[in-house]
């Protein structure tokens, strides 16, 4: 068969991989030019790479087109294919269409990273061997490749990838949190919900689904039916839905229909959201592989986080500093602010996507200065000065420029949650983040050395 992959990221490689393992003729369409490096990772599996520019003769005797995750279904190569009657298939379809072992499926705006990464942690020291993909980790498509499929996989799904699926059936479906984020490529709220939803459409019959309480609020409000049965996290009390199963987190108890479960254990994720994330992965596990809670938990106790997500990168004058690096929305800089257990010097900024700001003054109390940057600073600064004392900066390097005087004038722990994409200045979230500990940490080296050199003189 004649496959045409568009898109020459990691999901690309994965699929070239797999379907050249399948002795297909495949060739690649990328609106970039690539590099000699990674032009000869597609040439030497014996891939065709066509970039500097997708064409509609990338299409020629082409049967099957396998789309990036990241390709609009207004894209002209999808929207071509269609006419001509050729079969589309997104990667994640591809990889799972013929998949045995167990799989769990966990989307939402903000925390499916961090549970994904729990669920395969505790999986792992519970003796069964698991693997991340998807939108974190390696895509399925390049791990069935390899021949690295493990007895479970656990499958970070992003709106877009699910918007493309077909063919993901899950063994438990997970929604860890919804707000409004990527409108610019769903266009509406309703769209973007229901490219959450998909997860749970798409799921094995009768198998579990757990959300969110503020997912669960947004489906009802929204006008979805929440399947019998259902698991509902973070709240007491909720809308009386026929079969909803209540998850109540009281203090580290978990409780479920009112009654205690379990206790969560782990001392190094913090904040509310991060026990709900805690919750979601035990919750999951248990109902999947009938493990109990108490080995689970056990199993959760060690697990230390993810970078770039409310992580302790260092400390300044005793005062902590956070890098949440991984925060591109509004609401994941409340999720941090939240987590806060004093006043904070919060640094927000980017490119931002159209949401409003003023919802952080909901956590005012926790912010003691607001540092804004970037293209969307000055929005971010306007929407908030009249409640917080605020200062912009054109850049983050430039932020970094007079950075050590204003945390002197500010004596406070420095959280860094921009809220915002990181594109103006950044490759990805994790650049960013990378860039700020680099700096930060220079800045306390600097601090730490005058103050040991002015103590000797």
């Amino acid at each position: 068969m004649k496959v045409l992959i568009v898109g020459a990221g990691v999901s690309g490689f994965g699929a070239a991989k797999l379907l050249r393992l399948a002795d297909h003729t495949v060739s690649i369409s990328e609106q970039k030019q690539l590099s000699v490096d990674d032009r000869a990772s597609y040439t030497n599996l014996g891939v065709s790479v066509l970039d500097g520019g997708h064409d509609l003769s990338h299409l020629e005797d082409i049967e099957l087109l396998v789309a990036s995750p990241g390709l609009p279904s207004t894209h002209m190569l999808l929207k071509e294919s269609q006419k001509r009657g050729i079969s589309i298939i997104s990667e994640i379809d591809l990889a799972m269409k013929d998949i045995k072992i167990t799989v769990f499926g966990v989307t939402g705006t903000n925390g499916k990273s961090t549970t994904v990464a729990l669920i395969d942690h505790a999986l792992n020291k519970l003796g069964l061997t698991s693997a991340p993909c998807g939108n974190f980790g390696d895509p399925p498509s390049l791990i069935i490749a390899e021949k690295r499929l493990p007895e479970n996989l656990v499958l970070e799904l992003s709106s877009y990838q699910l918007e493309q699926s077909k063919a993901v059936h899950v063994d438990c479906s997970m929604i860890t949190s919804f707000s409004c984020d990527h409108l610019a490529r769903h266009g509406t709220e309703k769209d973007y919900f229901a490219s959450k939803w998909k997860i749970i459409e798409l799921a094995k019959p009768k198998s579990p689904i757990i959300l969110s309480a503020d997912v669960a609020h947004a489906a009802i409000n929204l006008g979805w039916l929440i399947p019998e049965g259902t698991y509902v996290i973070g709240e007491n009390t909720f809308p009386s839905v026929p079969g909803i199963k209540q998850v109540a987190i009281d203090g580290r108890t978990v409780n479920i229909e009112g009654k205690p479960a379990f206790k969560l254990s782990n001392e190094f994720l913090i904040g509310p959201h991060n026990l709900r994330n805690l919750a979601f992965a035990a919750l999951a596990i248990h109902l999947v592989k009938k493990i109990p809670y108490t080995d689970i938990v056990e199993a959760l106790s060690d697990y230390r986080g993810l970078p770039h997500r409310c992580q302790l990168v260092g400390t300044f004058a005793g005062r902590n500093v956070f890098n949440d690096s991984k925060s591109t929305n509004v609401e994941s800089t409340l999720v941090a602010l939240q987590a806060m257990p004093e006043k904070v010097i919060l640094m927000m900024g980017g490119i931002g996507k159209g949401e409003p700001y003023a919802p952080i003054l909901a956590e005012k109390n926790k912010i003691a200065v607001l540092l804004t940057f970037g293209p969307t600073g000055p929005d971010i600064a306007a929407a908030l000065s009249s409640s917080l004392p605020v200062q912009n900066f054109p850049t983050l390097a430039s932020l970094f420029a007079v950075i050590t005087g204003i945390i002197e004038t500010y004596q406070h722990p420095i959280l860094f949650s921009p809220g915002c994409a990181s594109f103006d200045e950044f490759r990805n979230f994790a650049h960013r983040g990378d860039y700020f500990s680099t700096q930060i940490n220079q800045v306390i080296a600097a601090t730490n050395a005058k103050k040991r050199n002015n103590g000797s003189t």
